[in-house]
């Protein structure tokens, strides 16, 4: 899965991004993730590429982080897996 992003925001910047995976599946196999990611600022281009191993909720959020503070987030991209 491919999830792209955009901003208005003047670099210098860092992207992060908060994958959560939720989901019996998931919650059996250890693998429930909630943490934020570092991401990788290509010119204009921002996306996370994440394969779906389980069944279950995926959710995924993009933040802009200017000096320290949070400047820009995505809003939710959901995709549920059965």
């Amino acid at each position: 899965m491919v999830f792209p992003a955009q901003t208005t925001a003047a670099y210098p910047y860092k992207v992060y991004w908060q994958v959560v995976n939720t989901g019996e599946d998931t919650s059996h196999r250890r693998a429930l993730r909630g943490g934020f990611e570092e991401g990788v600022v290509q010119g204009a281009r921002l996306e996370k590429r994440e394969s779906a191993l389980y069944s279950g909720s995926h959710r995924m959020e993009c933040l802009i982080v200017k000096e320290g503070y949070c400047v820009a987030r995505s809003g939710l991209f959901v995709v549920n897996i059965l």
